[in-house]
Parts: structure tokens; C-alpha cells; sequence
């Protein structure tokens, strides 16, 4: 027999003998489902299945955890794909797993997280942005502002269910280098179209959102960890503020304001606040803290560095900071 021979009738016997060791894996299928029927966890209702997948979630969308449960056997995978608030929260970090996991939400309510990017921000934004209208949650670490821009410039719309938003800036800016212009995110991120909006979380951003129209915004915390590319004015904080009357804590820390001539009639009125955090230089708390107006109640936690014999002021119902231990 020829080499071609040879090549010709291995070929011809691997593909029946593969044939046939498929036809036989497809009978075990439904003995395997049949013996998986009569197990003892699997006599566990479906909603029992539900509850206990939903505690394989952790905090940031991270549903790999559910993914290996619904790979064990037919029914939990039954159970996974038609239990659609197992998948309501979830990481937007690539775009073939955003498409899997829009479509197993179906019409509920969505959390999404961006922690590690590998796409191209605005391919995840164009996947995104049909689904602005069921976002409850965003929450993304993204590594520049020119990312944040591309996803950004795809949302034009409201989104009327988001409660939750935080932004965290990752890069470092080289205060040696002049201010960059303000970015298009900036544009509609300027006006928040979120009218439902109740936590709001932005570190290390260059800039200070107007909320549109009426708001229940109760938690804001503006952090700055690294000297910004674009301070904000102590106008635009107040004005933010104003916006704010149900305000139930309130974190402002190292968030550097350029002073501004404010009209003393310019006051935010806080009437609900019950924790107030400051950690600024005293100039800039200073400032701030003369146009607020919050009731006696108020927990106010206030820190400067400015001084080195300060300390870390907390008090409770008092408007004045308490002597320093000891003034060398």
C-alpha cells in the first residue's frame, strides 16, 4: 500500500471510529441527566438553586463563580440560563461576555462594573448604551481620562433607574505639566441625567457634576488623591450642594477649591445631614464650611494637615473644633 494508501485509511478509520465514539457519548447524556435526577441536592426546588447561585456573586460583578455551577450538570444549568437576576450584575470589562450577559438579564434591572478593561472603551459603551435605561449600578475604575471620554460620548440619554454611581480615576497627573482642557465626557457628564441617582462617588475626578432637574441624591463622596489636571471652584462644590437638600452624609476629602467671591445668600441648606467629613486644607474648609447650612444633630469630622500640631477633629453637635492637645 502506497504512503497516500496508508494516509487515506487512517483518515477513513479515525472518522467512523470518532462517529462512533460521539453516537456513544450522546446516549450517556440522558443516563447521566437520569442518574443526576435522583441525587439528594437535586431534589431541591429550583428557587432554593436561585438564592444559593446568587451568594456565589461577589461585590463587583464578578460571576465566574456562578458560570462554573451552571456547568456542573443539565438541570443547574437549566436553572442558571432562565433565573435572569443571576445575571443582573456583572463585569463590562469584555465585550463577548457583555453580550451573554445583557441577553440572560433580559428586562431587569442592571449593576454593571468596570474594574479591568480589554476592550476598546467605546465597544463597550456601544453595547451599553441601548441598555441606559435599566442601569442601577456603575461603577468603573478606568485607567485614563480619555477612556472614561469614549464611553461616555455614546450616552445621550437619561438614565432614570441609576442609584448608584461611582467613578474612580486611576492615572497619575503630572502637576509639573499645564492643565489639559476639559474632556467630552466632561460635556455630558456636566448635566447628570440621573434623576433617581441616591450614591454618588467620584475619586480623583477633575471636575464637579450638575445634576438635572429635582434630586435624591443622600450619599455623595468626592475623594482626590493626587493633584488634579483641573481644580474645581468653590462655587461649583456649593452649587452641587445646593442642588442636595436630602443629603444624609456628606465625605469631602483632599478636593482642592479655587477660592470665589460667593454672595453670603449663596448657602446650601442641608437640613437632613447627619454625617459631615471634611479632610482639606483649613483655608479651603473654612470656606466651604461658611456656606453650609446644617442642623444640630450633624456628626462633623473634620481634618487638616496644614498645621503640625493638628489633630483630627470629630465632634458631635458643635460647630467649633476643639483645642489642640498640645502646641509646641
Amino acid at each position: 500500500m502506497s504512503p497516500d494508501g496508508v494516509r487515506r485509511y487512517v483518515k477513513h478509520q479515525y472518522d467512523q471510529t470518532f462517529e462512533a465514539v460521539a453516537s456513544l457519548q450522546n446516549r450517556l447524556v440522558p443516563l447521566g441527566q437520569f442518574h443526576n435526577s435522583v441525587a439528594p441536592v437535586n431534589g431541591l426546588p429550583p428557587e432554593i438553586f436561585c438564592e444559593i447561585f446568587l451568594g456565589l456573586s461577589d461585590n463587583v460583578g464578578d460571576v465566574s463563580h456562578v458560570i462554573a455551577a451552571s456547568h456542573v450538570c443539565h438541570r443547574w444549568r437549566s436553572i442558571a440560563l432562565n433565573a435572569p437576576k443571576l445575571w443582573s450584575a456583572f463585569q463590562i470589562n469584555r465585550t463577548d461576555a457583555i453580550s451573554v450577559f445583557l441577553q440572560r438579564s433580559r428586562s431587569l434591572p442592571i449593576d454593571l462594573y468596570l474594574t479591568k478593561p480589554s476592550d476598546r472603551m467605546h465597544h463597550i459603551a456601544y453595547l451599553i448604551s441601548p441598555h441606559v435605561s435599566r442601569i442601577r449600578t456603575l461603577w468603573m475604575a478606568y485607567p485614563s481620562a480619555e477612556r472614561i471620554d469614549a464611553f461616555f460620548s455614546r450616552f445621550h440619554i437619561v438614565a432614570p433607574i441609576l442609584e448608584r454611581l461611582s467613578l474612580w480615576r486611576m492615572d497619575i497627573v503630572d502637576s509639573t505639566q499645564p492643565p489639559r482642557p476639559p474632556h467630552g465626557s466632561l460635556v455630558y457628564l456636566s448635566v447628570l441625567p440621573a434623576p433617581s441617582l441616591r450614591t454618588l462617588r467620584l475619586h480623583n475626578m477633575s471636575f464637579l457634576p450638575r445634576l438635572a432637574g429635582p434630586t435624591v441624591l443622600v450619599n455623595p463622596e468626592i475623594r482626590q488623591n493626587f493633584s488634579p489636571d483641573q481644580m474645581c471652584t468653590l462655587r461649583d462644590m456649593v452649587s452641587l450642594l445646593r442642588q442636595c437638600n436630602l443629603l444624609e452624609s456628606l465625605i469631602i476629602c483632599g478636593v482642592p477649591l479655587m477660592s470665589s467671591n460667593l454672595p453670603p445668600s449663596l448657602v446650601a441648606v442641608l437640613p437632613h445631614l447627619k454625617i459631615l467629613e471634611v479632610a482639606n486644607s483649613a483655608t479651603s474648609m473654612e470656606e466651604l464650611l461658611a456656606y453650609l447650612s446644617i442642623p444640630i444633630f450633624t456628626v462633623i469630622r473634620l481634618q487638616t494637615r496644614d498645621f503640625p500640631w493638628s489633630l483630627p477633629w470629630d465632634t458631635t453637635c458643635s460647630r467649633n473644633p476643639p483645642p489642640p492637645a498640645s502646641i509646641p
